[in-house]
């Protein structure tokens, strides 16, 4: 009678084991699929770093008066991975730009020719909330197409729905 409970509490260990290793096990399925999401998005930022472009657009700022100046600026824009940022001139890419937009998680969107005799062809960088963050435009389709697919490339969802009001 004695070696019934000995073989009862064994099995019961047993049991305990097949538990913790069951556990255990679910543990490092859900690290093993986390550490996957990270490497896909760590892959994605790598792509994006590839992404090199540089070339003069044109900027649009509100101006309260348009007698006061244009609203459109032209700015030399440079892409580097998945950061925009801009300059006076390209001469002056060895300064800090004066202003630089981080492209990931923002919404890209093609508003086609722009101006009434088609002078520009234009797109928008929103941010996630769909805030306008700077409306640009190339002299040329093919250059604004150029740096939409970059824009995208580097990490901007495209979203021809979300052009922004004005310009």
């Amino acid at each position: 009678m004695v070696g019934i409970p000995f073989l009862g509490r064994r099995r019961g260990r047993e049991g305990q084991a097949q538990d913790s290793h069951a556990k255990e096990l679910d543990k490092l399925q859900k690290e093993v699929e986390q550490l996957r999401a990270a490497n896909e998005q760590l892959k994605e930022q790598l792509a994006a770093r590839a992404v090199h472009l540089g070339e003069y657009l044109f900027k649009w700022r509100a101006v309260a008066l348009p007698l006061l100046g244009s609203e459109w600026e032209l700015r030399y824009w440079v892409l580097r991975g998945s950061s925009l940022s801009y300059f006076r001139s390209a001469r002056d890419t060895g300064f800090s730009p004066r202003e630089e937009f981080s492209v990931l998680g923002c919404y890209v969107a093609w508003e086609g020719q722009r101006g009434g005799t088609g002078r520009y062809w234009a797109l928008s960088l929103l941010d996630r909330g769909g805030s306008l963050l700077v409306r640009l435009a190339a002299p040329s389709r093919e250059a604004g197409e150029r740096w939409l697919g970059a824009l995208q490339q580097a990490g901007a969802e495209r979203d021809d729905g979300r052009v922004p009001p004005g310009g």
